[in-house]
Parts: C-alpha cells; structure tokens; sequence
C-alpha cells in the first residue's frame, strides 16, 4: 500500500490564524497548504491533495466553511484520493 502524503489545507481568513496553525503543523512534520478563502481553495485544485481540512466556520464574505463542507462531501472531491482506492 502507498503511504499518502500527510497534507493539512487550511481555510482561514484571518492571516494571523493562517501562519500560527500552518507553523504548529509544519514542526510536526505535515506539509500545509494555507487558502484565505473557500472559494481560493476550490479554485486551487488541491482539494484532492488534501489529507485532512481545517476549515474556519465563519470566514466573512463569500462561502462558510461548513458551506464548503458541504459541497465537497457531496461532490466527493476532497476524499476521492482515499475513497476510491483499491
């Protein structure tokens, strides 16, 4: 079996939160991928690269993170890496 990469994305759009989480993780060894936004996530393409998604709930203007939740659970994007394996 391959080992997965351990990649954290972050939403957040307070920058303060972004880089005091982003350098917890970091020290324990997980790449972290930092988007201020749900939208700037979704735009990205690396929600497939995901391994786990720290979302904030209430990000300002724009989509929620339990907004964003939502979608990707229905459009199974964030897990397909893991959900359709082997």
């Amino acid at each position: 079996m391959t080992k997965l990469a351990k990649v954290v994305v972050v939403v957040d759009d307070n920058a303060g939160i972004l880089k005091s989480v982003a350098r917890f993780l970091s020290v324990h060894g997980f790449e972290v991928r930092m988007f201020n936004s749900a939208e700037a996530l979704i735009d990205s393409g690396d929600v497939e690269a995901a391994t786990c998604l720290l979302l904030d709930i209430n990000l300002g203007t724009g989509m929620s993170g339990i907004d964003l939740q939502q979608l990707l659970a229905a459009s199974r994007l964030w897990c397909r890496r893991l959900c359709d394996r082997p």
